[in-house]
């Protein structure tokens, strides 16, 4: 029922990018080895207090950053380690994170288990990520398509959420699956819209000008301090 809950993962990120880089920076001037212990005992730290605080605040657990750190060093560790297996391992091993990422998708609800829901779905994504240069992975991932959706993902992402939520609200919450085709589609083409027209534009670019580089940094300061102004007033 809120169309804007989904910018919960903006804060998050914004702390992955700007916390986690620091944290493993630190660990790293011990070493690789030091660095990569310190990564992994991060995150099952994290994974145990996500696991502890479940059963007492499970909204914390799914929203607040030291809960997802756990996700994080999956990413950390295949960097640091930089271990690439065999053509052959690495194309089963992708097609088989690809496989589950989408049954993850498929079949995992409000009332999966947290091992579903959060952590397999990381690891299949780590596994991507460190089997990327294989053939499936070659093959499927650079399909046109594919690299069409992926550059407009994040915009996709945006735009999904409150036209699903204001969709089900007019509709009494129930979904077709008609509904569901078309909502999929609007949000498809409207993230498309929101990709042209916005995440493009802002984003700096080699031939861009120095004046159209600065008028970006003054529009998003611009934006950004109304919008933190709006919600600082609201709450």
């Amino acid at each position: 029922t809120k169309p804007l809950l989904h910018t919960w993962s903006l804060a998050v990120e914004e702390q992955f990018y700007l916390v986690w880089p620091g944290v493993l920076l630190l660990l790293l001037l011990g070493g690789r080895l030091t660095a990569l212990w310190g990564v992994i005992f991060l995150g099952l730290i994290s994974l145990i207090a996500a696991f502890w605080f479940l059963t007492i605040d499970p909204s914390a657990v799914f929203f607040l950053m030291p809960f997802r750190i756990h996700q994080f060093a999956v990413g950390a560790i295949i960097a640091i380690v930089g271990w690439l297996p065999s053509k052959t391992a690495s194309s089963v091993a992708s097609a088989a994170a690809f496989l589950g990422i989408i049954a993850v998708t498929a079949f995992v609800s409000n009332s999966s288990h947290y091992f579903f829901s959060a952590i397999l779905p990381a690891c299949f994504a780590g596994i991507l990520l460190l089997t990327s240069r294989s053939r499936f992975a070659n093959s499927v991932l650079s399909m046109s398509i594919a690299v069409w959706v992926g550059r407009r993902s994040y915009s996709i992402y945006l735009a999904h959420w409150p036209i699903i939520v204001l969709w089900k609200l007019n509709s009494d919450l129930q979904f077709s699956l008609f509904e569901q085709i078309a909502a999929l589609t609007v949000s498809v083409l409207a993230g498309a819209v929101l990709f042209e027209l916005v995440e493009n534009l802002f984003r700096f670019k080699p031939k861009q000008s120095y004046v159209r580089k600065r008028l970006s940094v003054l529009s998003t300061v611009v934006l950004g301090s109304t919008a933190i102004t709006i919600g600082a007033s609201y709450w």
